[in-house]
Parts: structure tokens; C-alpha cells; sequence
């Protein structure tokens, strides 16, 4: 049987927390008889002379020998995303954030990581705003460059540039988008900044707009808005059939309808019955207010006549 003698000698730092003024550096003796193929032997598991002391000089060396904890690699960085370079990129990427934020639970006042959310409906604002910027489905044709003519008179056209950029339609979406961005952001003032524009663009989608969710907390102003773009009149709600024999049209059957109520069939004023064939009435013959003024002028034209005939014939005698 062999003895091995372990000897540990811990330095003053550590030891301090282990060992009390009085109390010598702790000294282990291990007594164990490990056989020649590495197992223990019946002795057992190795024994200890001061299992105390052994304790709190394996828990010391245990703080010694552990090597520090490596740093946990910090992420890779996320690989920025690249810019937009249009207007459809540009409403993709805030849409796609304005989904991860409803995802969130995000809006102001309700369960959720409401500040993750006010983050990622802040940046889908940006991209929107950011997305009026870019280039979209409308474009114009502009001079870019000209030079004067040698022989004078206009300017001579060089080049031209086809410069693109939002359609109507693609303001308006933006604009109402931006609108419920920042209502749900509780920013309800710019919300109505926003949504004014997109229905000054000619946004008329009005019963969208009276029913969106995101409008609840300015449902009032919202519809004070509408009402100064919704057209008045009595038929700002009728949609009018097609005509008849269309796919969908009226069948000969159905009576006409306004607002789901029947409306009768009126006699026509202006007559009825069969068409008769009548000669015109003869209007009475008046008198001529004029005529006595007329036969005055004529008789008065004919006594000249009659002077002037009567001076030619003394003229003639004359010459005789």
C-alpha cells in the first residue's frame, strides 16, 4: 500500500476568509491506496485528518485554480441595413416595423414593452417621412442643361433628366400611415397634422378613416376632420346601379330606390295617354304699331321723287 501526502500551503490573501487568527495554516493529509489501474482501492474515497479544514482548503483552491471567466463574446454586430433607395423600400422596411411593434403590445398605456414599441413606431415615423424623399411611381421630365444659340434667341436644349418621385397615392398612404404611427405614439396633435394632409391630398377613403382603431383615443377630432372633406348633398351616400342589361344592372322589374325606399311612379306633367297629332293654333293677326309711321316715310320718299322729277324737266326746258 502506498501513502501519498498532499501538502497545501494557501498564501495570506486567500487564506484570510478561511482561517481564523489563532488557527495555524490548515495542513490536509490525504490517506488513500489507489491501485495500480487507477481505482480505489476498499480504503474508500480519501479521507481527511480535519474534514473542516479540508473544506475550506478545497473551496480555496477551488477560487485559485478556476481560471476567470472569459468575457462572453459579444455578438457579432447585426449587419447594418442598407438605406433605402426608393419609396416602396423605404414604406416595406416601416411597415415590417410597424408590425414587430403592434407585436409588442405597443401602444401608449397598454400591456407590452411599451418602450420598445415607442422606439420601433418612432423609426417606421422616420421611414415614412424619409420615404416621401425617394424616388416613387410618378415621374417628370426636366432640362438640365442648356447653352445660347450663336445666332441668338432662345436658349439651345443640351439634355434632359427623367427625375422620379412619389405618386399622389403614395403621399397620401405615407401621410395616413404617419397618422397612425403617431396616434399610437398618444402624439395626437401631429396624428391630425398628418392625417389633414393625406385627406388634403385627396385621401376619401372615409369610412376607413371613421373606423380606424388607431384613431380611438382622438375619435372626436378625427371625425370634426372628416366632416370638413366629406362632401354634402343628398346623394354624398348613393352608390348609382349600372345601367341596365350590364352584368349586375337593373332587371326591368325593380323599382327604383333611394336609401332603400320605394318610390312611386309619377305622372308625367307635361301629358299623357296616347300621342295625338294636332295642327298648331293660328295666332290672331295683331296690328302693326309701326304702320301709320311707314305710310308716312313712303309718301314722303314719293313727293321728293316728284320734286326731283319736276326740277329735271325745268332743266331740260332750259337747254331748249
Amino acid at each position: 500500500m502506498r501513502l501519498s501526502l498532499l501538502l497545501i500551503s494557501l498564501t495570506a490573501p486567500r487564506a484570510a476568509a478561511f482561517q481564523s487568527p489563532q488557527a495555524p495554516r490548515p495542513i490536509i493529509v490525504r490517506h488513500s491506496t489507489p491501485p495500480d489501474d487507477g481505482t480505489f482501492g476498499s480504503d474508500g474515497p480519501m479521507m481527511a485528518a480535519d474534514p473542516e479544514a479540508e473544506f475550506a482548503a478545497l473551496e480555496a483552491m477551488a477560487q485559485a485554480n478556476a481560471a476567470p471567466a472569459a468575457p462572453a463574446a459579444a455578438p457579432a454586430a447585426a449587419a447594418a441595413a442598407p438605406e433605402p433607395q426608393s419609396y416602396a423600400e423605404a414604406e416595406a422596411l416601416a411597415l415590417e416595423l410597424c408590425a414587430v411593434a403592434a407585436a409588442a403590445g405597443g401602444v401608449v398605456g397598454s400591456p407590452g414593452d411599451e418602450g420598445e414599441a415607442r422606439r420601433l413606431y418612432g423609426e417606421a415615423v422616420a421611414l415614412f417621412e424619409q420615404a416621401l424623399k425617394l424616388p416613387g411611381d410618378d415621374y417628370d421630365v426636366r432640362r438640365v442643361s442648356a447653352q445660347n444659340s450663336p445666332v441668338g434667341g432662345a436658349p439651345v436644349l443640351r439634355d434632359l433628366e427623367r427625375v422620379t418621385f412619389p405618386s399622389v397615392l403614395q403621399r397620401q398612404t405615407a401621410h395616413y400611415n404617419i397618422a397612425c404611427c403617431r396616434a399610437k405614439l398618444g402624439q395626437g396633435v401631429e396624428a391630425l397634422d398628418a392625417l389633414e394632409t393625406a385627406l388634403s391630398l385627396g385621401f376619401d377613403d372615409f369610412q376607413l378613416v371613421q373606423r380606424e382603431g388607431d384613431f380611438s383615443a382622438i375619435r372626436g377630432d378625427v371625425d370634426r376632420l372628416v366632416a370638413r372633406f366629406k362632401p354634402k348633398g343628398l346623394f354624398k351616400d348613393v352608390s348609382f346601379p349600372e345601367p341596365r342589361g350590364a352584368p349586375g344592372g337593373l332587371d326591368q322589374a325593380d323599382a327604383p330606390s333611394l336609401f332603400g325606399v320605394g318610390l312611386p311612379t309619377l305622372p308625367n306633367p307635361f301629358g299623357g295617354g296616347e300621342k295625338k297629332e294636332k295642327s298648331a293654333p293660328s295666332l290672331p293677326s295683331l296690328p302693326n304699331p309701326f304702320g301709320g309711321l311707314m305710310d308716312g316715310i313712303k309718301k314722303g320718299i314719293d313727293q321728293l321723287d316728284d320734286i326731283v322729277d319736276l326740277k329735271d324737266d325745268g332743266q331740260k326746258k332750259r337747254r331748249r
